[in-house]
């Protein structure tokens, strides 16, 4: 009996230092936090900035992913990887942060389902047809909506998950989308819970675009800033408080008081975004007959650039690889007869490094654009961003610009110049233009003191106005508005030019390495389906025969272990 008591207090003594044990554990863990990503590429590792962010949360977020109903392999394996990384913003915002995935087919409460359909039509959600097979061969279109929306404080906004660039295959744009998720998912966040207002401003009074013609990005440039428009006066410090200066196809010159504030808000610290074309076409001309001239355009900012480290060259890129252009083929008197054909004046624009601001990116539309060389300081870091395909050619100013281009019998000889620049990023100090000059004259207040070598900064200079262009169709009320990238000829948005500018300003303003997030890479492991055909047989016999050898290999040594153990006995 007292043996047996004996033992019942040893199980109970261990049960207690077991659950003493477990208490301990439990409290250590809540205390230390910790997280093992043993993926190659850290596909579940959330970027430091990401963390902190959410962390600081002080609100309410609520994310509802669209990304829900019978879906094919790919946009699955999207759908898996956009619950994953919310699981992991989860993690980090805690309470904060909730989402959800409704799938209209589930909701039984209409009053739900008509609130989800107001707002999928409200935030214009656009979905994406998939093609899909049926058991029996049929082939059906089925609607895949692949969009989050992230609210908080009554703001509510849309998030693409899906990244569709143009000339890429489904994998690869899948797999850019995945890669870009954390960027894409945090900057709605930012865009809704942000409380500073940060401004950008575009710059008036040498004939730039007026704000009807860059009024598409302007009004995507809205959710990030408050963007303002405006002529420099004669205050030197008007652009103070300005993070970014879009300079958009100017086409008179620029007065040294004008320079003289440019310049020095650049010495300030401040970003400029240069789209100023080499040459100057007269487009009325050129909707008036089928030739014109295209003449060296004086803005009176060569100085400037070269100073900076930039030359835009007075020349114009023709490209095989180019965007469409719509010529009459009727004879004199007869009905237009209008057909789209390859205007080389408008070459495709593609982006020329594994860049934050050109990857994933799609083709760039420009038009009449002009080559650029890096010259000067070599002090100062220059990234290509934007170049031609290797099927090029370049005309210099004075030049012919003539429609029957378009149509005439073209040899791949005549574009043999190779990838021409036309976007260029330089970042570092920059040295003043004025610093061995007088001030000009007409200023207010502006002293004697002159900055003569910047603080640490950047800007973007591009040989083309017409990639911030979006066009306009009639007048007055009349006025609609055409979306900048978008191909009439096939009504869709084929070209990059919108994300490629929201990333610039995007880049330039970014002081906490959140344009680093688009950065990161994700290994596409897909198998090879030529590899898989010659090697079929040998693998299907591999996976039938092995496991069947490991078996019976299995079995004979357990059969002879047995024997060995029982003979002795």
């Amino acid at each position: 009996m007292k043996k047996l008591l004996k033992t019942i207090s040893r199980s109970w003594a261990s049960l207690l230092v077991l659950f003493i044990v477990l208490l301990l554990v439990n409290g250590a863990t809540r205390t230390i936090f910790f997280r093992m990503d043993l993926t190659g590429d850290k596909r579940y590792t959330l970027a430091d900035v990401t963390k902190n962010y959410l962390k600081k949360l002080d609100e309410p977020v609520k994310i509802r992913v669209y990304l829900t109903g019978e879906l094919n392999p790919g946009f699955n394996r999207l759908r898996q990887a956009t619950e994953d990384m919310l699981m992991e913003f989860e993690v980090y915002a805690g309470r904060n942060l909730t989402f959800s995935f409704p799938e209209p087919g589930k909701i039984k409460d209409q009053n739900e389902y008509k609130k989800l359909q107001k707002e999928v039509q409200d935030l214009n959600l656009t979905p994406v047809n998939v093609v899909d097979k049926g058991s029996k061969g049929e082939v059906s279109q089925i609607p895949v909506f692949p969009w989050a929306v992230i609210e908080t404080s009554g703001k509510r906004y849309p998030v693409r998950l899906l990244v569709n660039a143009t000339g890429k295959s489904a994998e690869e744009n899948l797999n850019t989308s995945i890669e870009e998720l954390e960027y894409n998912l945090m900057d709605g966040l930012r865009i809704v819970s942000a409380k500073l207002v940060r401004k950008i401003a575009f710059l008036e009074g040498q004939g730039e675009l007026d704000e009807g013609h860059v009024y598409d990005i302007t009004t995507s440039l809205s959710h990030y800033f408050q963007v303002d428009r405006g002529a420099i006066s004669n205050d030197p410090s008007v652009l103070d408080g300005y993070d970014v200066l879009i300079i958009a196809k100017p086409t008179q010159e620029f007065s040294e008081k004008d320079k003289f504030v440019i310049d020095q808000y650049l010495m300030k610290g401040g970003k400029i975004i240069w789209l100023v074309d080499g040459v100057k076409i007269s487009v009325d001309s050129l909707a008036k007959g089928p030739e014109t001239i295209g003449i060296y355009n004086n803005l009176n900012l060569e100085d400037m650039l070269f100073t900076y480290g930039v030359r835009v060259n007075p020349a114009l890129v023709q490209d095989m690889q180019c965007a469409l252009y719509p010529i009459n083929f009727a004879e004199p008197g007869q009905k237009a007869d209008f057909h789209p054909v390859p205007w080389y004046y408008a070459p495709l624009l593609f982006g020329y490094k594994d860049h934050p601001i050109t990857r994933g990116l799609s083709p760039v539309k420009s038009e009449f654009c002009s080559s650029i060389d890096t010259v000067g300081d070599g002090k100062l870091v220059k990234t290509p961003l934007l170049v031609t395909s290797g099927n090029s050619n370049v005309s210099q100013a004075p030049t012919p610009v003539d429609l029957q281009l378009a149509v005439a019998d073209v040899k791949s000889e005549d574009f043999k110049l190779g990838p021409q620049m036309v976007a260029c990023l330089v970042e570092g100090k920059f040295k003043s233009v004025f610093r061995n000059r007088f001030v000009p004259k007409g200023l207010v207040d502006a002293g004697n003191e002159v900055v003569k070598v910047s603080a640490p900064t950047a800007m973007i200079v591009i040989g083309d106005g017409d990639i911030i262009k979006n066009e306009v169709e009639g007048s007055g009320a009349n006025q609609r508005i055409i979306p900048l990238g978008y191909d009439r000829f096939t009504s869709q948005n084929l070209f990059g030019n919108r994300d490629f500018l929201l990333n610039c300003v995007n880049y330039l303003t970014d002081d906490k390495g959140w344009m680093e997030l688009r950065a990161r890479k994700v290994t596409l492991r897909l198998l090879s389906k030529e590899e898989a055909n010659e090697d079929r047989l040998k693998w299907q016999l591999i996976n039938i025969l092995l496991p069947l050898f490991v078996l019976v290999i299995g079995g004979v040594l357990f059969v002879r272990i047995r024997k060995r153990k029982y003979a002795k006995h």
